[in-house]
């Protein structure tokens, strides 16, 4: 078998030609489109790869803060309780400081009326006692009282030991005396003042049951009425001195 060298030669040099054109022409463009393409998906998955890193950070920041959120909500929800409370608490300390005050007002007030109720009543009570007892010993006024009267009213002549008298003298009385009654203050008013010469005796109504001297600048006068005067000036001092350590006990309580 004969070989055609020319033929095999040019084969070979259009197979190298065709080689060429093939990788001038083919190969090199889709190598380049293949790089191109590598590089096209490269770049989007470092793309995707950064856009997947950023919304890790973003959802890592948003976790970040709604944590920050619901621990400054829990913070905030505590502090409105912890005010709430402390309002509440303020608040029924007032109402209650404002009821207790009131209700310490209202039982001063009730004390304080009781203890003046009580004061007025007994002023009251010893106010009608004292003029029942006046009304009574002028209705059972006789000649045994009468010489009570007198007897009395000498004991206040003879405690009067600057008192002075002379001459006629006149004896003033608040309601009819009996003779008897008479010359024992008669007699009396000579012994205490010898230089008296005669005792003259005149009704003076205002007197009630008492006798009063009358000389000169000298005037001595024992009544029943200013006896119970001084008797009710000490039975409301009296009562008075009672119900002062009543409302001082109260103020204390």
């Amino acid at each position: 078998m004969l070989i055609d060298w020319f033929t095999v030669v040019a084969q070979i040099v259009n197979f190298l030609i065709l080689i060429w054109l093939l990788k001038r022409f083919l190969y090199g463009p889709i190598l380049r489109a293949v790089d191109a393409r590598e590089a096209a998906v490269a770049a989007r998955v470092r793309d995707a790869e950064a856009a997947r890193e950023e919304a890790k950070a973003r959802s890592d920041e948003l976790r970040r803060e709604r944590e920050a959120f619901e621990d400054e909500r829990s913070v905030l929800m505590e502090r409105a309780r912890t005010e709430v409370e402390a309002w509440r608490e303020r608040a029924e300390e007032r109402v209650r400081g404002e009821v207790e005050a009131r209700r310490v007002r209202w039982l001063e007030a009730l004390d304080s009326e009781r203890a003046e109720f009580e004061r007025a009543l007994a002023e009251r009570v010893a106010t009608e006692v004292l003029a029942v007892s006046r009304r009574a010993l002028s209705d059972l006024g006789d000649s045994a009282l009468d010489e009570r009267i007198a007897s009395a009213f000498l004991r206040e002549v003879r405690a009067a030991t600057d008192a002075h008298a002379a001459g006629a003298v006149r004896v003033g009385t608040g309601t009819e005396v009996g003779a008897s009654a008479r010359t024992m203050v008669d007699q009396g008013l000579r012994e205490v003042f010898p230089k008296v010469t005669d005792v003259a005796f005149v009704p003076v109504p205002e007197l009630g049951l008492g006798m009063r001297l009358e000389t000169g600048d000298t005037r001595l006068c024992w009544t029943l009425d200013g006896y119970l005067d001084g008797l009710e000036e000490r039975v409301l001092r009296t009562l008075s001195a009672v119900s002062r350590p009543k409302e001082a006990r109260r103020e204390r309580e």
